[in-house]
């Protein structure tokens, strides 16, 4: 029976699936007689074929390895080697994932969800030995950037550093050594957790109470990494300070930027097209609040209903002291 006609490229992906699959080395003629698309009775055109085709992968750079043997009468026969044909796996150091994290605050499309689901599934560590970036952070200035290079660089290459930070409890700042297991953006700031030194434990810093540079010391770190990831870790954390709740937002088309880049998934409103509806599967109770309420009247929130009430008590009490004389503007 005749051969079904097959496009050159379907052919092609069917050549590079019975090459990858193929335990021992296969002749021109056992492709031809097996592979679809080829027809083992069709002379010198059904080799030129498989020649043409063989090219043309060698030309997009496929690894096609070429052997004969004794069993075969020494002809030549053909298989990819699925070592050679795998890429290697994608990493980045850690000054590139702090860059490419930054560069996704600026993303404002639909579908900035997907995009930080991608980048997550690109540079996740499942054994937490490499500092990796998560999840969305407000904007930062020239100098949070060089922060959170050296902080990452530090973690990466096992080292310690120095700064001067201050608690949320105390207005002074005071020396710090540390020595960086990771930096984490989570729910509109940044974090780094590592291991402080002078009062031997495990600690979470928030970016933003930093004071100053912060000092690569080189010195190597001395204190063994826990087995789970750092943004567990910060979760952990924060967890006995912080509530974390699902919800869902409304938002202006044009506005609210940061309530945009900092959503799991971004859809379109299902009863206004002109507005974006945001969905957040664990983001922190206040810091949503605070979000709302800084770009009221254009975000919304749907659910829950405790923090939709919450909200709305939050700009009643407003009102109440901008008609008592309280609030100027």
């Amino acid at each position: 029976m005749p051969t079904p006609k097959v496009s050159p490229l379907e052919r092609q992906l069917n050549l590079v699936i019975a090459l990858l699959n193929t335990p021992v080395y296969l002749t021109a003629d056992e492709i031809r007689q097996t592979v679809a698309g080829y027809s083992a009775d069709n002379g010198e055109a059904g080799r030129q074929m498989f020649e043409r085709d063989k090219q043309a992968l060698k030309d997009l750079g496929i690894p096609i390895s070429v052997d004969s043997t004794d069993e075969k009468g020494n002809i030549p026969g053909y298989r990819i080697i699925k070592e050679d044909y795998q890429l290697a796996p994608l990493s980045f150091t850690s000054a590139e994932r702090t860059v490419i994290n930054l560069a996704m605050q600026l993303y404002t499309a639909d579908g900035y969800g997907e995009l930080q689901s991608g980048f997550d599934k690109l540079q996740h560590d499942d054994d937490g030995t490499h500092p990796g970036l998560i999840n969305f952070a407000s904007a930062t200035t020239e100098q949070d950037l060089t922060r959170l290079s050296t902080l990452s660089e530090a973690a990466a290459h096992h080292s310690t550093v120095t700064f001067h930070y201050h608690t949320a409890q105390a207005l002074t700042t005071e020396e710090r050594e540390v020595e960086p297991w990771g930096v984490v953006a989570d729910n509109g700031h940044w974090y780094f957790v590592g291991f402080d030194r002078q009062r031997r434990a495990m600690r979470v810093f928030r970016l933003s109470r930093l004071s100053g540079d912060v000092t690569d010391t080189g010195a190597p770190a001395q204190e063994e990494r826990p087995p789970i990831p750092v943004r567990e870790i910060l979760r952990q954390q924060l967890s006995s300070v912080r509530r974390y709740v699902s919800a869902s937002v409304e938002v202006d088309a044009d506005t609210s930027s940061e309530l945009v880049l900092a959503a799991d998934r971004v859809t379109t409103a299902p009863h206004d097209s002109e507005r974006r509806h945001l969905s957040f599967d664990s983001v922190s109770y206040q810091w949503l609040r605070d979000a709302v309420l800084a770009d009221t009247p254009h975000a919304t929130v749907l659910e829950p209903s405790d923090l939709a009430q919450d909200v709305r008590t939050c700009l009643e009490r407003v009102v109440r002291r901008y008609q008592a004389g309280e609030v100027t503007e």
